[in-house]
């Protein structure tokens, strides 16, 4: 469940003086070309943009990863009937899915040069939960329910995959870890799993739940299966995305302010406003480079969405768009 709200994009040029290293963030994300009313995958390295999709057709670039110099995002594309689970290697397309039914990649990670890939495919009415091992997929869920997954990741060997699935009409926030499922919630409401981050024995995951009595999402954190609280329930909230560097755990995401929403990032259960409140706004992506954080989400001014983009929880221009952007993911480089 995503709140999507739209606004003007302005240009980041990152401007590295003589003798100092470069560094390079990508951010991937989805935009909506409004003369071909068609969305398509692309990525924007230092505020350039490179599209991935052919843009005739309908694709999307959900998660973005970068290993041993190789740049790995992970999404969709039309082949004119069917949407096809793929993922780009440095710019080059690699299917995943036959085309036999509609399929979309979630996510991407690489671990000792093994390509790992969430994702999803519907077969009639029922979607099914996957992952994929260098092209070889393995089922996580059946067709006698619906299930989702949002994130993988790899650490020390096990796989673990965020999502969902449908317990009883009710959609059950959860992990597998090596294709063994772990519920998060208690299936009294709806609730998602977004994202997942391992760090030696523990195991945090960030999403929401939706407060059906007041009609709102909420955002959440759940360290080894147990809820950790971020917010203070008072508004709708969510929690998009979580990180971990050494022994920080930094949540992004969104919440309302009463007069709109803010992208929020929490460090240690900690809040920190990211946009200035002007306008709708959420952090969709964050990583950690030694001491810099760096996070991505939108903005909005009117019917767009723009790229934003915060430094240490600086707002600084990044790229520019006259039509709607949605970024997924971040990655930062550096020699």
């Amino acid at each position: 469940m995503k709140i999507k709200f739209v606004a003007a994009l302005v240009v980041l040029n990152l401007i590295i003086s003589c003798g100092r290293k470069q560094t390079d963030v990508y951010i991937s994300g989805n935009e909506v070309l409004a003369e071909q009313r068609v969305q398509v995958a692309k990525y924007w390295k230092n505020g350039v943009p490179v599209q991935l999709g052919n843009g005739i057709r309908p694709s999307s670039a959900n998660s973005i990863f970068f290993f041993d110099g190789d740049l790995y995002i992970a999404g969709g594309e039309s082949n004119g009937n069917k949407m096809i689970a793929k993922y780009w290697k440095n710019n080059k397309s690699v299917n995943l899915s036959d085309g036999k039914n509609n399929s979309f990649a979630s996510s991407v990670f690489v671990s000792d040069g093994n390509v790992y890939v969430s994702g999803n495919e519907i077969f009639g009415v029922k979607i099914v939960a996957k992952y994929w091992k260098n092209g070889v997929e393995t089922l996580l869920s059946d067709t006698t329910q619906n299930a989702r997954t949002s994130c993988i990741t790899v650490s020390s060997g096990d796989i673990y995959v965020a999502g969902f699935e449908v317990i009883e009409s009710k959609n059950v926030a959860k992990y597998w870890k090596n294709g063994v499922g772990v519920n998060l919630s208690d299936g009294k409401s709806n609730a998602f799993a977004n994202s997942i981050a391992v760090s030696g024995n523990d195991v945090y995951v960030a999403g929401l739940e939706v407060d059906s009595a007041r009609n709102i999402v909420l955002a959440r954190l759940w360290k080894n299966g147990h809820e950790i609280k971020i917010v203070d329930e008072q508004r709708a909230s969510s929690a998009a995305v979580v990180t971990i560097s050494g022994k920080d755990v930094y949540v992004a995401g969104y919440e309302d302010t009463g007069n709109g929403f803010v992208a929020k990032l929490w460090k240690n259960g900690i809040s920190k406003t990211l946009s200035e409140g002007s306008e709708n706004a959420g952090a969709t992506a964050v990583t950690v480079v030694g001491d810099t954080i760096y996070a991505a989400g939108y903005d909005s001014k009117g019917p767009i969405a723009h790229i934003a983009f915060w430094k240490n929880g600086v707002a600084l221009p990044f790229a520019e768009s006259k039509n709607d952007v949605t970024p997924t993911g971040i990655f930062v480089t550096q020699p």
